[in-house]
């Protein structure tokens, strides 16, 4: 049998200070086990305490990025025109082979083509800028995406629009977590009644 794995170290969160933007720690130098711990202490601070609520929000943290704090990977350079058109639908099948072989190799023109503002998506996400697809794609640990979904965390851990203002905050893990939390939080209820 092969020895366990050991834990890489993970360096400790930096606290946040205004007009900086903390430095994302890459995926594989995090420690999973840390991240969820962060997690529960901020399901905590949301009321969330309900062990049934708090396991299927770590399980959700876990299928969107592996409990780990990251930015959405826009990088679909070497995806096919056709896994693109079924991965992404109407947003994708707008475009002919020769414009998706263009959007493809530019993940700024990829966050565009599915959470900009000329798409149904990006406009319901509050996108309604160039470039707002984007700049506001989904990070953190349960990929908070969208200008609107910024603002609303933004307001309601900060009172301010720090979020808004500095997306790659998110990259920090404690208020990433604050974040996942708060989201989860805001949408419990819709989410419990459409599981039953």
């Amino acid at each position: 049998a092969a020895p366990a794995a050991t834990p890489t170290a993970t360096p400790a969160a930096t606290p946040y200070t205004p007009g900086t933007t903390p430095s994302a720690i890459p995926a594989r130098q995090q420690n999973v086990d840390e991240n969820l711990v962060r997690m529960k202490q901020a399901l905590a601070e949301q009321g969330i305490t309900d062990p049934n609520v708090v396991n299927a929000t770590l399980a959700n943290v876990m299928k969107e990025t592996g409990g780990r704090n990251v930015s959405e990977n826009l990088n679909y350079a070497n995806s096919s025109n056709d896994r693109l058109r079924q991965v992404f639908g109407s947003r994708a099948s707008r475009f002919s082979d020769a414009q998706l072989d263009e959007i493809k190799k530019d993940p700024q023109k990829l966050g565009e083509m599915m959470y900009g503002s000329d798409t149904e998506m990006g406009r319901k996400m509050g996108n309604t800028e160039a470039g707002e697809g984007y700049k506001f794609r989904g990070r953190g640990f349960v990929q908070l995406t969208g200008k609107k979904n910024y603002a609303d965390a933004s307001q309601a851990l900060f009172g301010d629009d720090r979020l808004v203002q500095n997306p790659d905050l998110l990259n920090d893990r404690e208020i990433s977590a604050k974040a996942s939390a708060w989201y989860m939080k805001s949408g419990q209820q819709d989410m419990a009644k459409r599981m039953g």
